[in-house]
């Protein structure tokens, strides 16, 4: 007994034709997660630039030579409050920061 595959009726065939084409979609995206997410639990995957050591205290210097530059105190903040900030992010984040701006309440 040999298997005969019926041709599909011609309204139909668009309609087959998405859900073909949605599902390979579906699958490639699904495939593509996967990816990203076994890479990302590889070592060093998680951080693209990691810090120097040095880093962080020359980000502190710089960030108090701008608010000493700006007449000690940058709306109200001290140069010492600035270099705190930074110091405290950069070892929090592991990565050089700048702050720019402090909002006070």
């Amino acid at each position: 007994m040999l298997a005969t595959i019926e041709p599909i009726q011609p309204e139909y065939e668009a309609l087959v034709l998405m859900i073909v084409g949605m599902g390979v979609v579906f699958v490639a995206l699904l495939l593509l997660m996967l990816t990203v997410g076994v890479l990302n639990r590889l070592p060093g995957g998680d951080d693209p630039m990691p810090a120097s050591a040095g880093s962080s205290t020359s980000d502190t210097k710089s960030a108090t030579q701008a608010g000493e530059n700006a007449g000690g105190t940058a709306g109200g903040v001290g140069g010492e409050l600035v270099a705190v900030l930074s110091a405290a992010a950069a070892t929090a984040l592991q990565r050089p920061v700048r702050v720019t701006r402090v909002q006070q309440e």
